[in-house]
């Protein structure tokens, strides 16, 4: 790996001051024929007049999703198309999301396909949220079916008509404490009083009780938590003194 580095910072030196057909004249054939995604990536780059079609064509067979991705962007004449059936055919989710948000023109619909049967929250929602005319309604399906109480709350907190109460519905099955928490804090219209609920069955911290500036929504919390916790101790007390009466 180091001489591959040390052969492309002698080339990226040279072609800027050497003419570029000399380069391609001494070293492209040599190059194409070593089938190292990264030098012919890099040749291509640095090289003006180089054999883009052929550079492409080794970088597609070595099925190297960074240097396939990296020619897209990079390199002008690229044939990004057929670069971006390269990323639908290997299902990888980083890259088929990457070329669906930055590289233009590009197969989207193939790339949202993948990432949709992938039923994968964390991809669903970040293509929902990142790509432009995304199936909104699709991505939140496999978001609300995944169960995952993170994934569900951010779909909730950044994504524009998204189902509030289908996502609350997962929070509030989870039981999961912070997701809880962050909901009934940061989500218009969340059912606070069953969110509290869950805190409170929990024994959760919300905050020190002697933090100054608590805001509303912690006000609200609290008092219901406060609420439930009385009556839970009303209702002990008022057991006892009937178990005494009796």
């Amino acid at each position: 790996m180091d001489k591959i580095n040390e052969l492309i910072d002698l080339f990226k030196n040279m072609s800027n001051n050497v003419e570029p057909q000399k380069i391609i004249d001494l070293y492209e054939r040599k190059i194409l024929d070593l089938k190292n995604p990264q030098l012919c990536y890099c040749f291509a780059k640095y090289i003006q007049g180089s054999d883009i079609k052929s550079h492409e064509k080794v970088i597609l067979e070595s099925k190297n999703l960074e240097y396939v991705y990296n020619f897209a962007r990079d390199i002008k004449k690229s044939d990004k198309l057929e670069l971006s059936n390269a990323i639908v055919e290997s299902k990888d989710l980083e890259y088929n999301y990457k070329f669906a948000k930055f590289i233009f023109p590009c197969n989207i619909k193939e790339h949202e396909k993948v990432i949709l049967e992938s039923k994968d929250p964390k991809y669903n929602y970040m293509f929902a949220k990142a790509i432009k005319n995304a199936n909104i309604k699709e991505h939140e399906k496999v978001v609300l079916e995944s169960k995952d109480p993170k994934y569900n709350y951010m779909f909730a907190l950044g994504i524009k008509d998204a189902n509030i109460k289908e996502h609350e519905k997962v929070i509030l099955e989870s039981k999961d404490l912070e997701y809880n928490y962050k909901f009934a804090k940061t989500i218009i219209g969340a059912y606070v009083l069953a969110h509290s609920k869950i805190l409170l069955e929990n024994n959760y911290e919300l905050y020190n009780e002697n933090k100054k500036n608590i805001d509303e929504i912690d006000k609200i919390l609290y008092k219901n938590m406060k609420m439930d916790s009385d009556i839970k101790k009303i209702d002990k007390l008022l057991l006892t003194l009937q178990n005494k009466n009796e």
